[in-house]
């Protein structure tokens, strides 16, 4: 009976070491490179041909910009631009006026 024992604790140690790998030839893990990834962009179709009977829009809007403080506004590219902190939007320089805002004397929106 002893023996027997024996043989299946001896049996079944073996069974782990050959599943958990532990045999006297080890396998080598070598890392490999990832693949790099490159970002495709995708480009929408456009519109070749334009309907004829269609005007097309060549207007640019006209933002206003008020100075807070010193309640005056300007056309968007004018050189006296008050900082950001400062500025208010207009969409129109009726708008502006309406608000109680004078035109700027530099670029006379």
């Amino acid at each position: 009976m002893k023996n027997k024992r024996t043989t299946i604790v001896a049996g079944g140690l073996i069974c782990i070491c050959l599943l958990s790998g532990c045999t006297s030839t080890a396998l080598k893990v070598t890392p490999t490179a990832l693949p790099t990834v490159t970002p495709i962009v995708a480009v929408s179709p456009t519109a070749t041909k334009s309907p004829t009977n269609l005007p097309q829009k060549q207007t640019e809007e006209v933002i206003y910009i008020g100075n807070k403080n010193s309640k005056k506004f300007h056309l968007s590219n004018c050189n006296t631009l008050p900082s950001a902190k400062n500025r208010v939007k207009f969409k129109s320089r009726d708008e502006a006026v309406k608000w109680g805002y004078s035109p700027c004397y530099n670029c006379q929106p």
